[in-house]
């Protein structure tokens, strides 16, 4: 029985302290560079480029834009997956 008592407290104190490890992280934000402009293509018809503001589409006969500005959030979340991945250091 005894035992049993130390086997509970023991894993009592692992679930209490071992499994809330969250990670901590350093409140520096990182500010987007003034230059910092992306595109994307869908290999077709769409692109969308962020230092206009513009979605593009390609139609048979023309061509339609439209003005799609992403807010300061948008933008920074887009910035911090692209360095998160590594993205500029791909070949």
């Amino acid at each position: 029985m005894k035992i049993l008592k130390i086997i509970s407290v023991i894993f009592f104190s692992f679930c209490l302290f071992g499994f809330n490890n969250k990670k901590k992280t350093v409140g520096i934000k990182q500010e987007i560079p003034v230059d910092f402009y992306f595109a994307i293509r869908d290999g077709a018809n769409d692109v969308y480029n962020s230092q206009y503001n513009s979605f593009y589409r390609n139609y048979i006969e023309e061509e339609k834009t439209i003005k799609v500005e992403l807010t300061k959030e948008e933008k920074e979340k887009i910035y911090l997956y692209i360095k998160k991945v590594n993205f500029f250091e791909m070949p």
